[in-house]
């Protein structure tokens, strides 16, 4: 006989066999926002702030995200407790935080500054996993991530289309900080988020959203393509293959496919050829990036295995691939490359911590896994996590990225909130 409390543990503490909200029996998935989903708009929203370094605001020496401080006050006006995660969730991340911290303490001058940027990527995960109480409030909150990369894409088309802007090394949208493939983190998530929003509009024929959604998928397209970031092109691709997969052998996913070739098509032959052309270009003959990056990932790897258990620490790492690949002029070299840094900066241990913790952030309750809502939810974290691994391998600034943990989070809440309402529904008709 099933018994709830075999899988308290993988439930957040709040919806355990013993807890009133277990017990009351809900209206379904249909109810509007609630508080948590506007507090988490907003906070979605002010991200917007944060594509330029005007608005960064001064602090100790740190430039800190403007919705790094709006963020806290919401959480703390909404009752949000950052803590209430799943047991396993919360242990890996914990564990992961605390060998990073370690290791930056004992190998670090300055580690504060790393540990901060960190953490802060951290409690972003967690403030947007908390957000979502109705399957409504993932909805609303995911407009506002649409909404900072559709504001990007426009930025990059408008700059692009200025005599001044050098094209062929493609755009960036950020102003005053940054570079493409840092703009590429702030730009992918909505992007994901709004491309399975046009599958739902399709499947239900709300031809009205479906066309506003088509428009800034289009937008969003032509942004990435002028940004002239390889990695994020491979990114774009991998989300219109997971909605492809999403909508199955059908009608629908033809017109999928129709559509989005078209849209590449357009925005590449009208208005970014020259951009796609010269990367195409040097795609084929060999790009010293990609020599570079391939160097980089070896002697990394080298180093990790010298240093296994704490790493090298950041400044080491950097300033021995400097002396390994020999540059000249430049006393340290980044290993442009999330699962790198990990290892040889922080150690195999936090590597493998990290991974984990991504792998659980997939796995429902047994249970649970063939309810419709939770196999919907399950695949779009799925598809989320994989496309984080799959930037991690061309930059390490993702871990820091408001966009990509607060999107991480939210697609998590997403979740949580499926199986949350499933076990609600389940324990009601035990009753």
């Amino acid at each position: 006989m099933y018994s709830p409390k075999t899988h308290s543990a993988l439930l957040p503490p709040q919806v355990n066999a013993t807890s009133k909200v277990a017990q009351t029996p809900v209206k379904g998935l249909r109810q509007g926002a609630s508080r948590q989903g506007w507090g988490g708009l907003l906070v979605a929203l002010i991200m917007v702030f944060s594509v330029s370094a005007t608005y960064r605001i001064s602090v100790a020496g740190l430039l800190i995200h403007p919705y790094l401080l709006a963020a806290p006050v919401a959480a703390l006006l909404l009752g949000y407790n950052l803590l209430d995660v799943p047991n396993r969730t919360l242990r890996l991340l914990l564990a992961f935080l605390l060998l990073v911290s370690l290791s930056l303490m004992l190998n670090e001058r300055r580690p504060l500054p790393e540990l901060f940027k960190i953490g802060a990527g951290l409690f972003t995960f967690l403030f947007f996993a908390q957000a979502v109480n109705r399957q409504a409030d993932y909805h609303l909150i995911s407009w506002g991530f649409i909404a900072v990369s559709a504001f990007i894409a426009f930025r990059v088309i408008s700059m692009a289309r200025s005599p001044e802007t050098v094209l062929l090394e493609g755009v960036s949208g950020l102003e005053g900080f940054g570079n493409k493939n840092a703009m590429s983190l702030y730009l992918l998530p909505g992007t994901f988020m709004a491309g399975f929003k046009w599958l739902e509009a399709l499947r239900q024929r709300k031809w009205l959203w479906f066309g506003l959604l088509s428009g800034l998928l289009m937008l969003m397209v032509v942004g990435a393509i002028f940004s002239g970031n390889r990695s994020g092109w491979l990114s774009l691709a991998f989300v219109f293959a997971c909605m492809i997969l999403k909508s199955g052998i059908s009608a629908r996913t033809l017109l999928l496919i129709m559509v989005v070739s078209s849209i590449t098509y357009v925005a590449v032959t009208q208005v970014a050829n020259r951009v796609f052309e010269h990367k195409l270009e040097v795609t084929q003959e060999g790009y010293t990036s990609d020599t570079k990056r391939q160097r980089l990932i070896y002697h990394s790897t080298m180093i990790a295995l010298e240093n296994p258990f704490l790493g090298a620490g950041k400044e080491k790492l950097f300033t021995e691939l400097a002396t390994r690949l020999r540059v000249r002029g430049l006393p340290q070299v980044d290993t442009h490359n999330l699962i790198m840094y990990l290892t040889g900066g922080m150690g195999i241990i936090v590597l493998m911590l990290f991974l984990a913790f991504m792998r659980v952030l997939t796995l429902p309750p047994a249970w649970s896994k063939s309810l419709p809502a939770v196999k919907n939810a399950r695949y779009l974290i799925l598809c989320f996590v994989l496309l984080f691994l799959l930037r991690s391998f061309f930059t390490r600034e993702i871990l820091y990225s408001p966009t990509f943990m607060g999107g991480l989070g939210l697609c998590y809440a997403l979740l949580l909130q499926s199986v949350r309402h499933a076990w609600q529904q389940k324990n009601a008709t035990h009753a």
